[in-house]
């Protein structure tokens, strides 16, 4: 049965002297309430949904520890598969970004190899492709677009 219904069986009582009618404008009341309590939650879960999505994404390109290559497919993949939401296509952006950014430093770390300060860059970009992606996890799970430090960016993120 429908608020709607609800109202009316509540209508009639009240016609009927069931019920008075400050019984009536309470119980409304209550019916109203719970419809909004109702929307609200759905809203709510919505977003939770939508956060754990983009918590996904951020934490997908570690993936390449484990399998390689996965982390930089399955990260393109969720974003590619969840782009409709304006929410998941900013982090997708976000994430985008880090991989084509993270890429261009260790290449360029590899290149400075040869003149010795390439390898503490290599250890600097090693620990910075590890914590970004649990940083920016964190913040997505909170609700929050976390745009990645030292990144280039290729894809407009706002």
């Amino acid at each position: 049965m429908s608020i709607a219904d609800e109202i009316r069986k509540l209508d009639a009582l009240r016609q009927e002297g069931t019920i008075t009618a400050a019984e009536f404008e309470q119980a409304k009341r209550g019916l109203l309430a719970s419809l909004e309590g109702g929307l609200a939650g759905s809203l709510e879960a919505f977003c939770k949904r939508e956060n754990i999505w983009a918590t996904a994404l951020h934490l997908s390109p570690l993936l390449g520890y484990l399998i390689p290559v996965a982390g930089l497919v399955v990260p393109v993949v969720l974003w590619q598969t969840r782009k409709e939401s304006p929410l998941i296509d900013r982090h997708g952006r976000a994430v985008a970004n880090w991989i084509l950014s993270q890429l261009i430093w260790w290449g360029v770390s590899a290149l400075l190899c040869l003149f010795l300060v390439g390898i503490p860059m290599l250890w600097i970009v090693g620990v910075l492709v590890v914590v970004f992606p649990i940083i920016g996890a964190v913040r997505a799970y909170e609700g929050r677009v976390w745009s990645y430090p030292l990144c280039f960016r290729f894809f407009k993120e706002a």
